[in-house]
């Protein structure tokens, strides 16, 4: 987590864990799934992208069900790190999205009702939107306009303390 990621690499489907599809339904079973719900994660494995580099692993999902309509194309970045510690580190989150999607691509990282809630792991979610055409759709909250990013010289004047930036000597 020091603002300088290297590339990611394409690695095997998550699939390649268990060796046969009906372990892996087994395995999901036991835990209290039913098959058809372990039918269906092992579907979601197959279509499924997974990257890494030495600090993260992620997984993106180009074809996750949402419910903007045909209008809206959602891209889903499941991302932790490999040595399962946390994360929030917001710059890295940020050279994820851009590495893997564009820098141009906006994506949400939700916070859920409690009744959505999904905490297992140290595992950070993003979801890209983009148009039909996979062009850049920009999300309709947040600030807007040109901003400005600061590092930590700009940082210091107002009292705050952030890291310098990757162009910034300390």
């Amino acid at each position: 987590m020091n603002g300088k990621l290297k590339v990611f690499e394409t690695c095997q489907n998550m699939t390649k864990q268990w060796s046969h599809k009906e372990d892996f339904i087994k395995e999901q079973t036991e835990r209290g799934a039913s098959r058809k719900l372990a039918i269906s994660m092992w579907q979601e494995m197959l279509r499924q992208l997974v990257v890494r580099n030495d600090e993260y692993q992620v997984i993106v999902d180009s074809s996750v069900k949402h419910g903007f309509g045909p209008a809206v194309r959602v891209t889903y970045l499941s991302i932790k790190r490999r040595d399962k510690q946390p994360i929030h580190d917001w710059r890295d989150l940020q050279a994820i999205k851009n590495m893997l999607c564009g820098p141009e691509f906006e994506a949400i990282e939700l916070y859920p009702a409690e009744s959505r809630l999904l905490d297992a792991a140290n595992q950070y979610h993003l979801f890209v939107f983009a148009m039909p055409d996979g062009k850049p759709l920009p999300v309709p909250v947040g600030f807007t306009g040109v901003r400005g990013v600061g590092g930590a010289r700009e940082a210091a004047k107002v009292g705050a303390v952030q890291r310098p930036m990757e162009n910034e000597n300390g």
